[in-house]
Formats: structure tokens, sequence, C-alpha cells
């Protein structure tokens, strides 16, 4: 619990499960493809705009998991508590390959056991939560279909 106490983004990937490393690896890859799709489709004028609205200007190019990660979890949006000390581990409950942190503060963490240990969804779970995140999917699916457009439009004039 000292990595969320101490905003440590580097521990807290390590504490990812396994649908969020894959998670953030596929968005990487969903970003750099629209980002392809821009430089190909779109007019100069719109590029900028558009890579914004992909949050190009914020995940560098290239970033898969990790990056991605670190790139969209804001360490200093993650809420801590003034009181250090409600980062303190009051109870565990672990059952079978499930395990419940409760902290000082009542907050519950989730975690599940996979190979190398128990890992938690907390991050995917709050990413999707974020209102940026659909708006992120429309714009990526736009994105596509503007592009199906134009190259079936120029496809019609061949």
């Amino acid at each position: 619990m000292s990595a969320f106490r101490d905003k440590d983004t580097n521990t807290l990937w390590k504490l990812c499960d396994r649908k969020t490393t894959e998670f953030f690896q596929t968005l990487g890859s969903q970003i750099d493809e629209a980002r392809a799709l821009i430089e190909r489709c779109y007019p100069e004028k719109e590029k900028e705009g558009a890579n914004k609205a992909i949050l190009g200007d914020i995940v560098p190019r290239g970033a898969r998991g990790k990056e991605v990660f670190m790139a969209l979890v804001d360490p200093s949006a993650l809420r801590v508590s003034p009181d250090k000390n409600s980062y303190l581990v009051e109870k565990v409950v672990v059952g079978g390959d499930k395990a419940l942190v409760m902290t000082q503060a009542s907050e519950v963490f989730e975690f599940v056991h996979e190979d190398d240990g128990f890992k938690t969804a907390h991050f995917l779970e709050a990413v999707k939560r974020k209102p940026w995140y659909s708006t992120l999917m429309e714009n990526l699916k736009t994105i596509r279909e503007n592009c199906q457009k134009k190259s079936g439009a120029q496809n019609e004039k061949d």
C-alpha cells in the first residue's frame, strides 16, 4: 500500500494484473495505428487536433504497456490522504486466488493471484471510469471510419 501512498507508478505498474497490462499494451498500439491513419488521411491543418483527440500529445510514439500506463496514470491525480498512516493495512482477507486488502482509511483493494504473485485490476477499472476514456475510444473509432470513407471515396475516383 506504500506504492499508493508514495504515488510510485513504477511499483504500481508491477502490481497490475495481466488484463491491465494487456489493456495498456493494446491501447498504445491503437493510438499508434490512429496516428498513422491521421498522417495518411487527414489534411495538414487537422492533424494536430486529431492527434490531441487520441492523446497523441500525451502518449509517446511507440509507447506500449508500462509507458502508456505512466503517461496516463498521473501520480498527482492519485488520491492520497494527508494522513500517511491511512494507507497502513488494517486487514487482509485471502480466499483462494483472491485477496482483499483493507486500509485504515477504509479503502478496499482487490487482488487476484497470478503466476508471479497477487495483482490488481484497480487501474484498469479506474481508467475505464474516466470521462476521457469513452471520448478517446470514440475518437479512435471516428478516425478509423473517416479514413475508411476517404479511402473508399478515393477508390471510387480511380
